[in-house]
């Protein structure tokens, strides 16, 4: 798991600014929609521009915390090193953990923003 999100944040990296860019645009846009009285379908937009929002966040938290190299344990590597490389790599792995949760939930609330926007 850790290796697959390391490349999909190497593969993204370049797009850090532009993620930025669709979060701020979802979080005006679900502002604006719901300030916006005369829009009668403003809370479904709103909603889709939170799920948006909520996905480029998502990609931004994993280009930053798993663009650099994963740690790996050497032989030559002194005890303290390798207690530091292991604790490293089970923060990493609860953090895809919980990721990997999060973007199940995100995609719960994309499915039901599509689905209330069709039908």
């Amino acid at each position: 798991m850790l290796e697959f999100y390391s490349r999909v944040a190497k593969q993204l990296y370049g797009f850090r600014r532009a993620f930025w860019l669709i979060a701020a645009a979802g979080v005006v846009s679900f502002v604006t929609l719901i300030f916006l009285p005369d829009l009668a379908a403003g809370p479904i937009y709103a909603f889709l521009a939170a799920t948006i929002t909520l996905w480029s966040l998502f990609l931004i938290v994993v280009v930053n915390g798993f663009s650099t190299p994963i740690p790996v344990i050497e032989p030559g590597l002194g005890l303290l090193v390798r207690i530091k490389i292991k604790l490293r790599r089970a923060v990493l792995t609860v953090s895809a953990v919980f990721l990997t949760v999060a973007a199940l939930v995100i995609f719960s609330f994309t499915f039901r923003a599509v689905v209330s926007l069709i039908g």
